[in-house]
């Protein structure tokens, strides 16, 4: 009862299984929720080196979310994330890229004004659309007040049936769409105590 869903709808008459493409904004755990609620498995790439209190949290919230949609499963980040990865491609699988990702104390995403290396969760989600030829879907959970929360399903912004933009071009879009979530509600963003504006990447 806390939680409705917006934009569906931009889920159907897609050619293949989409990538979902979101961020760490409200409630991010149930991101994959637009999927699941209808009974679509997913795979989501999940960074779980936390502490063991965030990490049982973020297991136990995908988890429950999942168990809606037999067949969805975390794919651990690591070493062996690129083989489980494209073994989910190939089988068809729908696949859920948070592309805000922080590592290496830094924060990837969104750009925001800073020159970011072309790297990371936005560029592989843009590298795979391209070369599976699959749609990318936008995804957000906004909070509404209070314990209510929006799950807003945005229209493609890459279909590849009738676009032929660069990898480049595609992960500058999902960029874009990032930064206008952050910037419209940026107190609502898992990583804004952890951006810090002048910290340089490495090249």
């Amino acid at each position: 009862r806390y939680l409705r869903y917006e934009g569906l709808e931009n889920l159907q008459n897609l050619n293949r299984p989409p990538i979902l493409i979101t961020g760490h904004m409200g409630n991010f755990e149930l991101a994959a929720s637009c999927c699941v609620y209808n009974g679509r498995p997913v795979s989501t790439i999940s960074d779980l080196s936390l502490n063991p209190i965030q990490r049982s949290i973020a297991v136990a919230v995908r988890s429950r979310c999942f168990a809606r949609a037999p067949g969805s499963y975390m794919i651990e980040a690591g070493s062996a994330t690129m083989r489980h990865v494209l073994k989910a491609m190939e089988s068809g699988q729908i696949l859920v890229f948070y592309c805000d990702e922080y590592k290496d104390n830094l924060v990837w995403g969104p750009s925001l004004g800073r020159d970011v290396p072309l790297r990371g969760n936005r560029v592989l989600a843009a590298k795979l659309a391209h070369k599976f030829q699959v749609p990318i879907v936008p995804v957000a959970i906004r909070r509404d007040g209070g314990c209510n929360l929006v799950s807003v399903t945005e229209p493609p912004i890459y279909r590849p049936e009738s676009d032929q933009s660069s990898v480049e071009e595609i992960a500058h879009r999902i960029d874009q769409r990032l930064e206008t979530w952050v910037r419209a509600n940026y107190d609502q963003w898992y990583w804004a105590p952890q951006l810090a504006l002048e910290r340089p990447f490495p090249q």
